[in-house]
């Protein structure tokens, strides 16, 4: 309660910023994605689509959108961020649409469900962190509001999985792609009534030379795509792995709950680490999630002990309280790093190539499990050699030598 009660507390104080608006809008734009977004490599494979095509469903969706994020830049210094942002809203529509009339063996629909989804991300994620930056009224220390527009994400994330779980047990699929499509049109609205910030760059872009001219930020770019490597196997390929276990909606529904319900207090409190301590947190949490992806890896093969199916449910699912806390404190910091080195900088380049690097160490992610047979093991022991490096990345002898 006492969270609950400081952060609102905070809002009511932002109320004249406009900032809350901006937040607002992100919630509802979460709320709409986050009913489905867990659920769809499930419904492609309820489509009877095959995990390899699933796998070449996400290899087109990050390769395409690696180079789309720097059109997204180019959108923004000419149209301004808002206006990108509704664009991307556009894509998103017709994304679902697509996915509305999805069917087996489909796979030009599948292709431009990839390459939708593809123009929505890079639009929204790259013209949003922009605008973030912008309407944050603290310039010099973005990481409460970072923290603040975190947990509004988490709220929906907490909701949306049941709620979509529901529609799809009591409706399907096209119910819920309908409800997801009216949020969305409804998260226009509290953006059009932002009139005092502007969402236009002023400054003239910045040369990548200059932007990576320490090992500070190039450290912080890699350590975002490393671990968008970890978050691509624990938000994509882990749900899977679960419905190949217990074939229902329902046992999706709880990983995305769990996960917001505990980020949402870990959130709150790692955005009060002190800059001196966001280093030591990166490399503590690390190597924490690198041992459970080893630690998946034993016991779904009985290695060392014979584990029954009950302690195996258990421990499948604690394994994602322990993840959700770790993630949190990975990318909170990270993050934190990098929007306050683009206020200084330029931050329409900083949330262009942030999303940039994780979407291109996505992609590089499938790319590894498209050649291979054994998906799950593969993307596990990927999964944590990505957060190994990102251990060494962070570590001040690694770090001062290179």
């Amino acid at each position: 309660m006492q969270i609950f009660y400081n952060y609102h507390s905070k809002i009511s104080k932002l109320i004249n910023s406009e900032f809350w608006l901006f937040e607002f809008s992100i919630w509802l734009h979460s709320l709409a994605f986050s009913l489905i977004y867990i659920f769809i490599p499930i419904l492609l494979l309820n489509l009877n689509y095959s995990i390899k095509e699933v796998i070449i469903y996400y290899l087109l969706f990050y390769g395409f959108n690696v180079f789309i994020n720097f059109f997204a830049e180019f959108l923004v210094r000419q149209l301004g961020a808002r206006i990108v942002i509704i664009i991307s809203r556009v894509f998103a529509i017709i994304f679902f649409f697509i996915l509305y009339n999805l069917s087996s063996d489909d796979y030009l629909l599948l292709f431009l469900l990839a390459l939708s989804l593809s123009i929505y991300d890079a639009l929204y994620w790259v013209a949003h962190i922009y605008f973030f930056m912008r309407c944050s009224p603290n310039d010099e220390d973005v990481s409460g509001d970072n923290s603040s527009l975190e947990i509004m994400r988490r709220v929906a994330g907490v909701l949306a999985p049941a709620l979509g779980a529901a529609v799809l047990i009591f409706f399907n699929q096209k119910v819920l792609v309908a409800i997801s499509i009216l949020i969305l049109f409804m998260s226009v609205v509290p953006l059009l009534s932002i009139k005092n910030v502007s969402d236009k760059p002023r400054r003239k872009r910045l040369e990548l030379k200059k932007f990576f001219n320490s090992w500070h930020m190039i450290r912080d770019y890699l350590s975002r795509g490393f671990f968008a490597s970890h978050d691509t196997a624990e938000n994509i390929i882990w749900p899977i792995f679960i419905f190949t276990i217990y074939n229902s909606f329902e046992s999706v529904a709880f990983l995305p709950i769990i996960i917001s319900f505990t980020a949402m207090i870990c959130i709150y409190f790692t955005g009060k680490i002190e800059k001196s301590d966001r280093k030591k947190i990166v490399i503590i949490a690390s190597l924490i999630a690198s041992f459970v992806w080893m630690s998946r890896i034993f016991v779904e093969n009985n290695i060392f002990f014979n584990y029954s199916d009950n302690l195996k449910n258990i421990f499948y699912y604690f394994t994602v309280f322990v993840m959700a806390i770790t993630s949190v404190m990975i990318y909170i910091p990270i993050d934190n790093n990098l929007y306050e080195k683009g206020e200084a900088k330029d931050a329409l380049l900083t949330a262009t190539l942030r999303n940039a690097f994780g979407m291109f160490f996505r992609f590089l992610f499938f790319l590894i499990l498209f050649f291979l047979v054994n998906v799950f093991h593969v993307s596990f022991l990927t999964a944590s050699f990505s957060l190994v490096i990102l251990f060494l990345l962070n570590y001040s002898l690694v770090g001062n030598k290179y």
